[in-house]
Formats: structure tokens, sequence, C-alpha cells
């Protein structure tokens, strides 16, 4: 764990270690998070929310977390979805962001699904879309897996990384 390497390498006590911890996910998501709640709120209370809206911003704070500043990519919603190779295809055109953008866009559509306070002016329309886009998405990724992308003859490759103890 991150205190622990703090303890272990810097020889400092494991209190600063965890307060470090704190401090760098306060810097490198905390920031990112605290300013898409407050746009949030604002779209909120100008009765302007809708899934897509939301999706976008979300999709906006994910993109400046992974850009801007320090630039930290670690933890995108897109990454979640890993374990569905035909949901993650559309990474091949939008990147990670655009599966995070679909993520976000199917949870607003449900939280103003339930919550009418959530919903925007045109909520159906927006979950007509939602769902299209959800449906879409494996269509494409079976497209896309159905390709071969080969050509001429295969050849072998190993991959080494460097001070990572191998065990055969």
């Amino acid at each position: 764990s991150f205190p622990q390497l703090i303890v272990n390498y810097f020889g400092l006590s494991l209190v600063l270690g965890w307060s470090l911890l704190i401090l760098v996910s306060l810097v490198l998501f905390g920031v990112y998070f605290g300013v898409f709640a407050l746009w949030l709120s604002w779209c909120s209370q100008r009765k302007i929310l809708s899934p897509w809206l939301v999706a976008a911003g979300w999709c906006a704070c994910e993109f400046a977390r992974a850009n801007v500043w320090v630039g930290n990519p670690l933890a995108l919603a897109g990454y979640s979805q890993v374990s569905f190779p035909r949901m993650i295809q559309i990474a091949d055109f939008s990147g990670p962001y655009g599966i995070g953008l679909l993520i976000a866009a199917v949870n607003a559509g449900l939280a103003g699904w339930l919550v009418p306070k959530l919903r925007g002016q045109h909520w159906r329309l927006s979950g007509i879309g939602i769902a299209g886009a959800l449906a879409l998405t494996p269509v494409y990724g079976t497209w896309r897996l159905s390709q071969t992308f080969t050509s001429g003859e295969l050849i072998q490759v190993a991959i080494i990384q460097g001070a990572i103890p191998c065990e055969l």
C-alpha cells in the first residue's frame, strides 16, 4: 500500500504515510471531482440537467484529471469494463473516455428515472438515445472483434520487464 511504501522507502511514520496518501488523493482526484460536483450542482439549480449533459461533464472531469496539471489517468471509469470485450471496442475511436461517457449516461439516466428532480426536460428522448447507444455498442464490438488484422507470417514476441523477479 502507499502508506507502507512511504514508511519503507523514506523511513517515515505510518501516520505520515497515511497523511501523504490523503494529500496525494485530494490533489490527484479530489480537485477534479469537486469541480464536477460544483458544476453538477450549478446545472441542477438551473434545471438544465440531462443524462447526456451529466455524462459530458463526467467525461470532461476524467479527461482533465488524466491530462491537466499532474496528469493522472489511473482508474478512469472506462477501465472498469475491461471484462466486457464487446463493450470496450468503442475505445478504438473514443478512447476510455467514450466508455466512461456511456457509463455516466446510463447511470444519470437511471438516476433521473428514479428521482424526477434529476430529469431534464427531454428525459424520455435522452432515455431512448442512451438505450440506443447501449444497444449499438455491443453490435459494433461484435463487428470489430470479428475482423482480422493479420497479414503475412506470424512472429513470436517476448516482453521483458526489468526489476521484476521471474519465477518459472
